[in-house]
């Protein structure tokens, strides 16, 4: 800039004495007088005193001006290139903006879309709890099946080998009317219930569609309130067809009945209501089977009376909890899924969860026959523990305690293992809590009481760290846990030391009963690994250590632990190393080929690793044994 100056007020001052200018500096612009001529110098000799230019005739300033000159062009083009580069500056500033736009543009679309894939993840884990209650209630209702099927197997096989003895056993025929009257009897008061409730049912409907056009504006056009309402109309609906439907099956077996009662008073003799006859010999009378008529006989038209019933038919009295509900505007029924011994607690959709509780504890205290509770998506505070342990001990029947995703501090687990140590638990699930070392450490201050009965231990996602699985090892050590075959220890930031820590109370005679071991989603590494296997129960059937950052050091201690005739155990094992980083393709072969000579009854899954071996590669040395 100050070059430029200098230029422009040079050239100015050149324009401004077209005629000629003198040396002395009242012709130049400040700063810019060109140096003094030598002295003795004459005008005339000059070359430039006849220049066409008309400048003054001295050399030495006609150099100056052109030097100045040049100057001022070169400071001229170089303010250019400046001017240029600042456009091209403000040109990128301009882009650069226009992309942060974009940016921001494109982040705003990505929250929308992540907020619509969390709401649709929501959904499918809603559908997925659905299927899953409804798979267990599928389940108990084969295992109802199976077990009739043995009563009616074992009635046949009576049947059977009174008709080869041929010897009369059947009852008389007042016995068999007086039989068929009580059948029939107790079918009437079944009817009876379920047309009481069915009508509970259809008051209910009732009173939601009446009682929905005096809802506020805000909650009559608020779509979520809108579709709750309608979902609960619909299992209200559904829950009338069912009830329908069960009062039709029942009249038609009560007909039924009715009519083997009018045979059996007509019968002479004797009467065959719905039994197999045995002829008595050749000239005998026939032979009648008592039929017991009881209600798994009886065309299985229902299981046991559901808990739901029995629910509403407690609320009936405790009109206070009653209102708690309608206040609440949500419907408990999913709790109950018709077996008395099963509850399922969730306070996640309510606005005053503690009001809820009440209701819970109450119908829980009624029960009488519960042996497992369930409680999930709830914040379980002290007090909150401390009255549902009082509630539990009052039954002394449960033997199974569910706490998923409840929040549970070391205060509440240390209130949880004090006031329940006189319960005989058989399993223990308090997953997804991330209770960390101070829950380790309360729970294993009281774990040593249920010792002797504890089956199923689960703690996945708890951040126990090396430091909680080191306090687990000591309660291990200290209570043996005899009958322990589950333990589940999945996402808890356990590495090599707490896997260790654990070997070493395995070792020591601790769980001599595991059969199950889940350690997925840790950093056990190879370390970790060789040091649980050759530790763990010979009834062990599986062992999961997927995700564990486990290389191939692992398969030297592997093979080693099969050569040595410890992995012959009598059932077989299932090791699962999926998603580790076994690249050893030599080391895999010389398992495989441990594995063949030593004829050991265990299978390694160690898909998705880094090995380029193929199946068929390890599948002609040892068979299924391993496979990537």
């Amino acid at each position: 800039d100050r070059s430029l100056t200098r230029c422009t007020a040079m050239a100015s001052w050149g324009h401004q004495t077209p005629g000629g200018y003198s040396s002395s500096s009242a012709g130049y612009p400040s700063g810019l007088m060109p140096p003094p001529r030598a002295t003795g110098a004459s005008p005339a000799a000059s070359p430039v005193e006849s220049s066409p230019v008309g400048f003054a005739t001295d050399e030495a300033e006609y150099q100056d001006r052109k030097l100045y000159k040049r100057k001022y062009e070169k400071a001229k083009y170089q303010l250019q290139i400046a001017e240029a580069a600042l456009k091209d500056r403000e040109n990128e500033s301009g882009e650069l903006e226009r992309a942060v736009r974009i940016l921001d543009t494109q982040v705003r679309e990505f929250k929308v879309r992540m907020e619509r894939w969390e709401s649709m993840a929501s959904e499918e884990k809603e559908k997925a709890a659905r299927a899953q209650k409804k798979l267990k209630v599928a389940l108990r209702k084969l295992n109802d099946r199976d077990d009739k099927i043995r009563r009616l197997e074992a009635r046949l096989e009576r049947y059977q080998k009174s008709s080869s003895n041929g010897t009369p056993s059947g009852p008389s025929q007042a016995e068999v009317v007086a039989h068929l009257q009580a059948s029939i009897k107790a079918m009437k008061d079944k009817v009876g219930k379920v047309q009481e409730d069915l009508r509970v049912y259809e008051g209910k409907k009732s009173s939601r569609e009446s009682e929905w056009p005096s809802q506020p504006v805000e909650v009559r056009e608020n779509p979520e309130k809108v579709q709750r309402h309608l979902a609960k109309l619909k299992a209200l609906e559904d829950a009338i067809k069912r009830k329908v439907n069960e009062e039709s099956a029942l009249s038609a077996v009560v007909s039924q009945l009715e009519d083997k009662l009018k045979e059996a008073l007509a019968a002479p003799k004797a009467v065959v209501p719905s039994a197999a006859i045995s002829s008595g010999g050749a000239e005998g009378p026939p032979t009648v089977e008592m039929h017991e008529f009881d209600e798994d006989e009886l065309l299985d038209l229902r299981p046991a009376e559901p808990q739901d019933a029995r629910f509403a038919e407690w609320l009936t009295g405790h009109p206070e909890l009653e209102t708690v509900l309608k206040e609440q505007g949500v419907e408990v029924w999913d709790s109950f899924d018709g077996d008395l011994g099963r509850l399922e607690i969730s306070l996640a959709d309510c606005s005053n969860p503690a009001s809820l509780f009440d209701v819970y504890l109450g119908w829980i205290a009624h029960n009488g026959q519960l042996h497992r509770l369930t409680m999930s998506d709830t914040t379980l505070d002290a007090g909150m523990a401390g009255r549902l342990c009082e509630s539990v001990n009052e039954l002394k029947t449960v033997t199974a305690l569910e706490l998923n995703r409840c929040g549970l501090t070391g205060t509440v687990c240390d209130i949880l293992g004090a006031e329940l140590e006189s319960l005989t638990l058989e399993e223990v699930n308090f997953g997804y809590n991330n209770f960390g070392v101070h829950g380790a450490q309360a729970l294993s201050c009281h774990l040593p009481s249920w010792s002797a009965s504890l089956s199923v231990l689960n703690l996945q996602v708890n951040t126990l760290g090396d430091a909680g699985a080191a306090e687990l090892a000591t309660a291990f050590r200290g209570g043996t846990f005899p009958s322990l075959g589950v333990l589940d220890l999945r996402w808890n930031e356990l590495k090599a030391d707490g896997a260790q820590a654990l070997a070493d109370a395995f070792g020591a005679g601790a769980c001599p009963a595991l059969a199950e071991i889940n350690l997925s989603g840790n950093q056990i590494r190879a370390a970790g690994l060789t040091a649980l296997v050759v530790s763990v129960s010979r009834k062990l059937r599986s062992f999961d250590a997927s995700m564990n950052h486990i290389d191939s050091e692992a398969l030297a201690g592997i093979q080693d632990w099969v050569g040595q005739g410890r992995g012959d155990n009598p059932t077989p094992l299932l090791v699962n190393l999926e998603w580790n980083m076994i690249d050893d393709d030599d080391g895999l072969q010389k398992l495989a080929k441990a594995l063949r000579d030593a004829s050991a009854k265990v299978v390694f899954i160690l898909k998705n690793n880094e090995s380029y071996l193929e199946q068929a590669e390890l599948s002609a040395i040892c068979g299924d044994a391993i496979k990537i």
